[in-house]
């Protein structure tokens, strides 16, 4: 394949790219280049966010370049603070071993198992002399570590900063002369541990690796970034009938952006549904079943698919409804667990606590148009959530 139509293939979805001269370069060489991407297996399951980049590793092994799948099993027990304020704990072996086995299971659902290279950075981590250790440790300074925003938000707020999360990024960095890296792949939240890779192959006098990020998918919540932690997260091995339950849970704001991170659909088909989208000639609701079976698809094949979408609309059939473009908005600030009723009186949709109790009874109360039948419902509000009565009586909620 011509240079001109890999450089495609590479830039394609990526956020940033450090730097397209210097990939323009080592695809001159005509070679395959060695592409990088590791994770540290911190939970026993992968999820659809995880896929974003290991779909991004199938397009490159497709046209013939070589992928290092490479399992944190080192990493994963010194504890990585990226994407967080806050130092994320550290696992015990067990768990690693544990999580590393169902990592690679799930990722072979797309790379081509004969064409990766699966390593483990305690094959080499584990093994480095103290001497040597104080050496590459020398090639960084704090300064540079404290540029880190997550570090930086941290010491402005007073929050502790330990001394071996700044060695985490030294190590990663490791990994990249231990595999005689070409290219590494990340999300955007790791673009500073793939450019210290490039200070190491500098003190090594190794050739500097091109780092690329991909974005990173927001989870079903609609605000947080997909984590297993956080509870938003849709699992790759997940039931179909749960991952389409999951789809159509998502907030219509990031439909596109599981569009074109999630699924296999060209880019004019996705540009066809946004603008669909956008001038009302295609209903929300319907694309995102369409989102849902094309992801349930994907990871369980389109029988499973359909069959997922024929249940969701058996089973709330009865309680889909329409929701009207002007309907009044309560307007809430605290991320605290509230009673359903409390809201439906203060949203103006009921007169009293005691009606909303009673409107539950009857079966006419409804949160984003599934039934309410718990009178003591309690429940954390999302921003867009959608209280009814009937058909008439709306109430969006909306956080400051």
């Amino acid at each position: 394949m011509d240079i001109q139509k890999q450089l495609e293939i590479f830039k394609r979805h990526i956020v940033h790219l450090e730097k397209e001269d210097e990939l323009i370069e080592k695809l001159k060489e005509d070679r395959p280049l060695r592409i990088k991407w590791g994770i540290d297996p911190s939970s026993p399951d992968i999820h659809i966010g995880h896929m974003v980049p290991i779909r991004k590793l199938k397009e490159l092994q497709d046209i013939g370049h070589q992928i290092d799948f490479l399992i944190g099993d080192f990493t994963a027990t010194v504890g990585d603070p990226t994407g967080r304020n806050k130092t994320r704990p550290p696992l015990s072996i067990d768990e690693v071993k544990k999580n590393a086995k169902t990592y690679t299971d799930q990722a072979f659902t797309v790379l081509d198992r004969e064409k990766t290279n699966i390593a483990f950075n305690s094959d080499w981590l584990a093994k480095i002399e103290m001497s040597d250790f104080m050496k590459i440790c020398a090639q960084f300074t704090v300064a540079r570590m404290m540029e880190r925003d997550t570090f930086d938000i941290r010491w402005k707020e007073g929050l502790p900063i330990h001394l071996h999360e700044f060695f985490y990024c030294v190590f990663t960095a490791y990994d990249s002369i231990a595999l005689k890296t070409d290219v590494e792949l990340g999300a955007t939240e790791q673009l500073f541990n793939l450019l210290q890779s490039r200070t190491l192959q500098t003190y090594y006098n190794h050739p500097l690796q091109v780092c690329m990020t991909v974005p990173i998918l927001v989870g079903t919540d609609g605000k947080e970034k997909m984590s297993k932690s956080l509870g938003n997260a849709i699992g790759i091995t997940e039931a179909p009938s749960q991952m389409f339950g999951k789809v159509m849970s998502i907030p219509d704001s990031i439909m596109i952006s599981y569009f074109e991170y999630a699924t296999y659909l060209n880019w004019e088909e996705i540009e066809r549904i946004k603008s669909g989208l956008e001038d009302g000639s295609l209903h929300p609701n319907e694309m995102k079943k369409k989102l849902g079976e094309e992801i349930v698809g994907i990871y369980h094949g389109e029988q499973a698919a359909k069959e997922a979408r024929e249940e969701f609309e058996r089973v709330f059939a009865s309680s889909e409804f329409e929701i009207p473009d002007d309907i009044p908005e309560l307007e809430i600030k605290d991320d605290e667990p509230c009673r359903i009723v409390n809201l439906a009186h203060e949203g103006g949709i009921v007169k009293s606590k005691g009606e909303a109790r009673r409107k539950i009874r009857e079966g006419a109360f409804k949160l984003n148009g599934e039934k309410v039948t718990d009178e003591t419902m309690e429940f954390t509000p999302k921003d867009g959530d959608v209280l009814s009565i009937g058909k008439r009586l709306f109430v969006r909620i909306m956080k400051r």
